[in-house]
């Protein structure tokens, strides 16, 4: 049963492309104008997989949702990360970037 449903969690992240999603959103956030740091900077952040995330009962959620966090590193040093939050469908919910460097 385990790797069954482990199987099906794995083929909605792949049939719905949530990774290459979260990455494209990553990238327009880091784009944006409206954010912090220079576009120079920005564009050099390398973007690696951390975690896909499934939770099915959340406080404060009353749906099912996944979230896909990806790690950003810049000059080899890890800078923050991105989470994008998707329904179990593949429609977006919500995305974040947290940049925990302070000298960015």
């Amino acid at each position: 049963m385990t790797s069954e449903v482990l199987a099906a969690l794995d083929k909605l992240v792949v049939d719905k492309k949530l990774e290459s999603k979260a990455l494209e959103g990553a990238r327009q956030w880091a784009a944006s104008s409206d954010f912090d740091i220079e576009n120079a900077k920005t564009s050099q952040f390398v973007y690696e997989l951390y975690a896909c995330n499934l939770c099915f009962k959340h406080e404060f959620r009353a749906a099912p949702y996944i979230e896909v966090v990806l790690n950003i590193t810049f000059d080899d040093n890890d800078v923050g990360y991105y989470c994008w939050v998707t329904d179990i469908t593949g429609e977006v919910i919500d995305d974040r970037m947290v940049i925990t460097d302070e000298t960015l």
